[in-house]
């Protein structure tokens, strides 16, 4: 079974796709706090993260860049989900080498074509 770390400051979000991706037959663990992510990216070593982009204190960028750079976490696959749409955030955020960017709200079928699809290349 694939797992899944969503990390996101909305419990709701966390909890929203966390019981769609179950449904779905994944293993999800969710974390509202930047300060514990890195942690449990390494323990748990998921199979695919849902980053938000606005993640207090340092955001999901610099969450990003951290797991990107350490050899524990490098590989995994990111995708973000954020609240904030455009096609300049867009881009910025694929050009820092992220796997896909969903603005919210966003439709659950797309997000799970790209997840299954990242994971079918794993």
């Amino acid at each position: 079974m694939k797992k899944i770390l969503i990390i996101d400051d909305e419990p709701l979000v966390v909890k929203l796709l966390s019981k769609q991706l179950k449904d779905n037959g994944y293993k999800t663990i969710g974390t509202y706090d930047t300060s514990q992510c890195m942690k449990i990216a390494k323990e748990e070593k998921p199979d695919l993260i849902l980053l938000d982009l606005n993640m207090p204190p340092e955001g999901g960028i610099s969450v990003f860049k951290n797991l990107k750079i350490s050899i524990f976490t490098s590989m995994i696959p990111i995708i973000f989900i954020t609240g904030v749409p455009g096609k300049e955030i867009r881009k910025l955020i694929m050009d820092l080498g992220a796997d896909g960017y969903f603005p919210k709200p966003f439709k659950f079928d797309e997000l799970l074509k790209k997840i299954e699809e990242l994971l079918k290349s794993k």
